[in-house]
């Protein structure tokens, strides 16, 4: 059978191994214990640091979420005040000004590369 998930070994079964190599054999094996059981304390201490940063984390998600009476509207609050005259001569402005760049960016009509 199996104790503590080690499998029982008879003297008889060890006997056929030098006393060295059994020795050596079991201090490796400590070497990769105390490997195995550093490395189970890192992951241990990373889970937790991450824990506590995602909890961070979701309480700042929390208060970011909620609407805040300090942040402005985007929108002005009342659109009436702007009259559609000042809106169709902003419009228009707007419209010459493009147009205004496009000439000036694209190529001139004649001018052609000799080559």
């Amino acid at each position: 059978g199996t104790r503590h998930g080690m499998a029982e070994y008879s003297r008889k079964e060890f006997s056929q191994y030098p006393k060295a190599a059994l020795l050596d054999h079991i201090e490796q094996q400590n070497e990769q214990l105390g490997r195995l059981e550093t490395r189970f304390r890192d992951v241990v201490r990373a889970y937790k640091s991450l824990t506590k940063e995602k909890e961070a984390l979701d309480a700042c998600l929390k208060v970011l979420s909620k609407p805040s009476p300090l942040v402005p509207s985007p929108l002005p609050p009342d659109m009436t005040s702007v009259s559609p005259d000042k809106t169709e001569g902003i419009i228009k402005s707007a419209d010459e000004s493009a147009s205004t760049v496009d000439e000036q960016s694209s190529p001139k009509k004649g001018v052609e590369s000799e080559g």
